[in-house]
């Protein structure tokens, strides 16, 4: 509701500005767009404002900006964020001038979504701040905090090569410190730094993978180290078949020994006769 009060407020001074700029720009095509603008999401709005009409555009950040309802103090921060989505060059280095010398400025919020590759460019400078600290609680040192906006603004803007986007998109989860992934960044802007000031955007190259270190994986204890190296020597072989120790069979009692026992039988019952008629 506030954004729209703030396109309504401008709606006059568009007319007559508008109007005295171009005669193929009418005020009636800037309020229009200014209508369609209000009713728009941050990151639509940039976008629109990416597929307008250069001439167009300019007109309506032209009218703004000599809109005499932009001196009002509340909404001259309205009128900054319109002009820095439409990617005003002027408003763009105003608010990068003033992250540089505050990363807590408030405009900065809008850097993510403005999807202005000049955004990185210009506040490319912090991440080589020399600082004793990475962190302190919930703040990060400026040039961490740049580096992770940076790769954030990098993985959402339009106009580089993919492998560029997904690079950047996965940065962040490969980095296992703070630190990591600013020396990342560093690397990457030092090599890229040229094509960002010729606008030459499609040869940007991604930077550095961070290599993840492979989870270790606890084998269970095996056999001891002599049997385990014994084991490794010797193939296994196929158990072998039980040894069948033969069982010696009783031969037949040879006719001689047969007739020697029924002998010595018949002599001891002979024996037994005699001796039983001496006592009697």
């Amino acid at each position: 509701m506030m954004m729209r009060a703030t396109f309504c407020a401008l709606f006059w001074g568009i007319v007559f500005v508008a109007g005295a700029r171009s005669q193929t720009i009418t005020s009636e095509a800037v309020e229009s767009e200014l209508t369609q603008l209000s009713e728009l999401g941050i990151e639509s709005r940039v976008r629109r404002g990416r597929a307008m009409n250069p001439e167009l555009k300019a007109a309506v950040i032209d009218a703004i900006s000599k809109n005499p309802a932009r001196q009002d103090a509340d909404l001259t921060k309205q009128y900054d964020r319109l002009m820095f989505d439409l990617g005003d060059e002027e408003t763009v280095k105003r608010f990068a001038e003033a992250y540089l010398r505050d990363s807590d400025f408030y405009g900065a919020t809008g850097f993510p979504t403005c999807q202005n590759p000049r955004v990185i460019e210009l506040i490319a400078p912090a991440i080589f701040r020399e600082e004793n600290w990475v962190a302190k609680g919930p703040y990060l040192a400026p040039s961490v905090s740049t580096a992770q906006l940076m790769v954030e603004m990098l993985g959402r803007t339009p106009g580089f090569q993919g492998e560029v986007i997904d690079w950047a998109r996965k940065l962040p989860s490969q980095s296992t410190t703070l630190t990591d992934l600013r020396e990342v960044v560093r690397e990457w802007w030092r090599a890229n730094e040229q094509f960002f000031k010729e606008g030459n955007y499609q040869a940007v190259k991604p930077g550095r993978e961070l290599a993840k270190e492979e989870p270790k994986v606890e084998q269970p204890p095996g056999p001891p180290a002599a049997l385990a190296s014994t084991s490794s020597q010797q193939p296994a072989r196929p158990s072998a078949s039980p040894a069948v120790v033969p069982v010696a069979e009783s031969s037949p009692s040879s006719p001689g020994l047969l007739w020697t026992a029924a002998a010595a039988a018949v002599a001891l019952l002979v024996g037994l006769l005699v001796f039983w008629k001496r006592r009697t």
